[in-house]
Formats: C-alpha cells, sequence, structure tokens
C-alpha cells in the first residue's frame, strides 16, 4: 500500500481581505479547491499515475468543505483519494 499527505495553505484573514477579493467570490472562481487544490493534486496523481504503471485506474473519492458562509466559497477542503492499493489525504486551508 502506498500513502501520499498533501498540504496546502495560504494566509488569507478575513479582516484583512475583504469579501469581494478574488480567493473568497465565487464569481472569480474562489476557494481552497480551486485557487490551492490544483498545486497538490497535479503532482501526487502525477506520483500515483507513475507508481501504479500508467493503469489508469479512477480512484474512489471522499471529501469536506468548511464554507465562507457570506460567500458559498470553501475556505477549507480535505478531500482522501482512494485506490485499490493506495490512498492520498489532501488538506486545504485559507488561514
Amino acid at each position: 500500500m502506498h500513502l501520499v499527505f498533501a498540504d496546502l495553505g495560504a494566509p488569507f484573514p478575513r479582516d484583512q481581505f475583504p469579501l469581494t477579493h478574488r480567493i473568497y467570490n465565487p464569481d472569480l472562481a474562489g476557494g481552497s479547491l480551486l485557487d490551492l487544490g490544483v498545486y497538490p493534486l497535479t503532482w501526487v496523481l502525477q506520483t500515483i499515475y507513475d507508481a501504479a504503471k500508467g493503469r489508469g485506474e479512477k480512484p474512489s473519492i471522499t471529501g469536506s468543505l468548511i464554507p465562507v458562509k457570506e460567500t458559498g466559497t470553501d475556505e477549507f477542503a480535505s478531500v482522501v483519494l482512494t485506490w485499490k492499493d493506495g490512498m492520498l489525504p489532501l488538506n486545504l486551508q485559507l488561514i
């Protein structure tokens, strides 16, 4: 079994960034998953794909989001991708 953990956070405190800022604006693809998620997912998926000898198996996906109540964008996302022989827990946070 293989286990890869990816964690990425960035400082966007609400008292310093208005809710109209792109990170909190759903019309501008704001939120932790859309803004930050691509970075750890890209390298981990490439690693898992290589470790799986390129078989292209699709993972089972489990996740949860904690939304910013004023805008609906997520300020915390947690995703677990599970393959039959390995898994990837991923946490993203706007702090």
